[in-house]
């Protein structure tokens, strides 16, 4: 299945920016044709990594998106948080469900498969929780829906196929044998020592010590580690619901 590239682009002040990564250049490119060499390249890049890999691992992270409604392509933030202009008769919000995300990624994999018929999937679940959403709902509801929904398909996914396994970095920060310990003070962003631990768990399965022993143990109060500050954090989903409130 081979869908062409959708030509949208965002011009603003005489510049020129990539819908579908608006946050490549955050100043915009200098030309039209600029932007989609970049892109091109991206894409050349990507299938490159495709066909060369032999382990693609892939962090699902959340259920809701923003298309565009006219072509039904997906959109990486809401059109006018970071550029671009909302306009809601095009931009339209889309919280998936189960059977369109499991049949996505499955169709997605099978098209690697094809430029790459020994490649092998590792599917993650990201434990950072939503902090805005779209839906109608609290951001704590939205956020169990979407890592629920996400851990149910990962795990048919490995059912499906022998070419797909799942690590449980989700599972290894979020489950309450952990207190919630590898969260920062914002109780959002997974600490350094959060990640170390993820990572030797994953080394140590496949007995890679070298690895295992290359990972610094030391807490980031020891000055290991830079410490992220709550102010210092900028995601797309605040961007969201700054953007939101404005109306």
């Amino acid at each position: 299945m081979n869908e062409p590239i959708p030509e949208e682009v965002w011009e603003s002040s005489g510049r020129f920016y990539d819908p579908f990564r608006p946050n490549i250049e955050p100043n915009g490119f200098f030309s039209l044709e600029e932007m989609l060499a970049s892109r091109n390249d991206t894409l050349s890049a990507i299938r490159n990594v495709f066909c060369q890999s032999s382990l693609f691992i892939f962090t699902l992270g959340l259920t809701e998106a923003w298309i565009n409604g006219e072509h039904g392509y997906v959109y990486p933030m809401c059109p006018g948080t970071v550029v671009g202009e909302f306009d809601e008769k095009k931009h339209s919000f889309i919280n998936y469900r189960y059977p369109q995300i499991f049949r996505d990624l499955h169709d997605s994999f099978n098209l690697i498969k094809k430029v790459n018929p020994s490649i092998k999937l590792l599917l993650t679940v990201s434990p950072v929780p939503l902090t805005a959403t779209a839906a109608n709902q609290h951001v704590l509801v939205a956020t169990t829906y979407s890592k629920s929904t996400l851990r149910a398909v990962a795990d048919d996914m490995v059912s499906s196929s022998t070419d797909i396994d799942y690590f449980p970095s989700y599972e290894l920060i979020t489950s309450f044998p952990f207190r919630g310990m590898f969260y920062q003070e914002n109780l959002r962003n997974v600490t350094d020592e959060g990640v170390d631990f993820v990572m030797k768990t994953f080394f140590s399965c496949l007995g890679d010590q070298n690895i295992i022993n290359a990972i610094p143990n030391k807490p980031a109060s020891e000055g290991t580690y830079p410490v992220i500050k709550n102010e210092d954090i900028v995601c797309e989903e605040e961007m969201l619901s700054a953007f939101s409130s404005k109306g």
